[in-house]
């Protein structure tokens, strides 16, 4: 057998790549192989996607809160109806850096912690 011969035999045989993939047309139609291993960018679109659904639906309302209670605190100002944490009602009797002083019945004044206060109720609904 001649080198020639041998060649001519090689290119007619199929190659191992070929014996591996399934006949059954192109990829697109259905019914050929799975698509190349590669970059897919799915999953980063997906990971995203979750990013700004936990962006907004958890830490956007907890930083607005978080400014809300801010702005609520540093605007208390004696006369101020209060309700603390602990759900005590109470009016600002004096305000000091850190702390307030709430009337809370028949001359009783107790001094809280400003955080300690959840809220200010409205003056109209006394």
């Amino acid at each position: 057998m001649e080198w020639t011969e041998y060649l001519a035999q090689q290119s007619a045989a199929p190659s191992p790549a070929e014996v591996a993939q399934p006949q059954g047309g192109d990829p697109a139609s259905g019914g050929g192989s799975a698509p190349a291993p590669g970059f897919d960018w799915t999953f980063f679109l997906i990971l995203g996607g979750v990013f700004v659904f936990m962006y907004f639906m958890m830490i956007r309302p907890q930083r607005q809160e978080e400014k809300r209670k801010k702005d609520m605190l540093s605007t208390l100002q004696k006369g101020d109806q209060v309700v603390t944490t602990s759900g005590i009602l109470g009016s600002v009797a004096s305000v000091k850096e850190d702390t307030i002083m709430l009337n809370i019945g028949d001359g009783a004044r107790v001094e809280f912690l400003r955080s300690a206060v959840a809220s200010v109720r409205d003056k109209s609904k006394k």
